[in-house]
C-alpha cells in the first residue's frame, strides 16, 4: 500500500511542478484513471480486499481531483 501511495504522490508531484506540462498532466490523469479501473477489477476479482481497495480508490480519486484543479 505504501508503494502505491508513493507512486501516486510522485505522479501528482510531477504534474504540479510546472504549468507548461499540461500534456504530461493529462497523461498523468489518464494513468491514474487506468489505475482506478485496475483496482476496481482487482477488488471485484478478490485480489485486493475491499477495505484496502477502497482506500486506494479514495487516494486515486483525490489525486485526480487535485490534478484537475491545478
Amino acid at each position: 500500500m505504501k508503494h502505491t501511495l508513493l507512486a501516486i504522490g510522485i505522479i501528482a508531484l510531477m504534474c504540479s511542478c510546472s504549468r507548461q506540462e499540461s500534456l504530461t498532466c493529462m497523461e498523468t490523469i489518464n494513468s491514474l484513471e487506468d489505475m482506478r479501473e485496475w483496482m476496481e477489477w482487482d477488488i471485484q476479482q478478490g485480489y485486493v480486499d475491499t477495505l484496502h481497495g477502497a482506500t486506494y480508490l479514495q487516494v486515486i480519486d483525490e489525486s485526480i481531483i487535485n490534478l484537475y484543479q491545478n
